[in-house]
């Protein structure tokens, strides 16, 4: 952190994530560290660069052959589980929620891609993807990309949660990033890196 902040590189992050297995992971984490500290240039580097990662993870082709394809579902496995790390129920709470706000808004963008993917919709499927709010916004963003009218605002209260949420906003402690320490350990578990798993021939 002290690198960047010194430095002002753009190049300094991807040396401080270089010793990591899992890239999303590594600018994820690097971003929940800005954000905690406040550390407005490394928020805002590691956002770049995060959502550099996933953008050209998931637009690559799904017909590798062999070696290669393996090496991209492992990527896309864990660009998946960052996607969850944000929008799913045990999403982190940030003070600047615009990491957040950005993948939302790709992912409706480019959800009938993320569809194709194996990861993505195992931990659909699961429950794990996305929060209700998510879920909802997300439905709610699509459906305006695709042009959709609703027919009155009883309509869009079935995508749009979000006048549920801000009602108990006063209920939380202040442990901001309390909720990171839960999806680790489920991955310590081996519950969320189960969406390797290939499909059967």
């Amino acid at each position: 952190m002290l690198r960047v902040i010194y430095d002002d590189d753009d190049d300094c992050i991807m040396h401080v994530t270089l010793g990591y297995r899992d890239f999303c992971k590594a600018l994820l984490d690097l971003y929940i560290l800005g954000d905690k500290y406040d550390v407005p240039v490394l928020r805002h580097q590691a956002k770049d660069q995060f959502m550099s990662n996933i953008r050209t993870v998931t637009s690559m082709p799904r017909d590798l052959p062999g070696e290669q394809q393996s090496g991209l579902d492992d990527m896309f496995e864990q660009a998946a589980r960052s996607i969850a790390r944000l929008l799913g129920p045990s999403a982190v709470t940030f003070a600047d929620k615009s990491v957040q706000e950005d993948t939302l808004e790709w992912c409706a963008e480019n959800l009938d891609d993320l569809l194709w993917h194996r990861a993505f919709r195992k931990l659909l499927g699961k429950g794990r993807m996305l929060s209700t709010e998510f879920a909802g916004r997300l439905l709610l963003m699509k459906a305006r990309l695709e042009g959709v009218e609703f027919g009155s605002d009883l309509d869009k209260d079935v995508y749009d949660h979000s006048s549920e949420l801000s009602e108990g906003d006063g209920d939380g402690d202040g442990n901001e990033h309390e909720s990171e320490s839960e999806i680790e350990a489920e991955e310590a578990e081996g519950s969320v890196t189960s969406v390797s798993v290939p499909e059967d021939d």
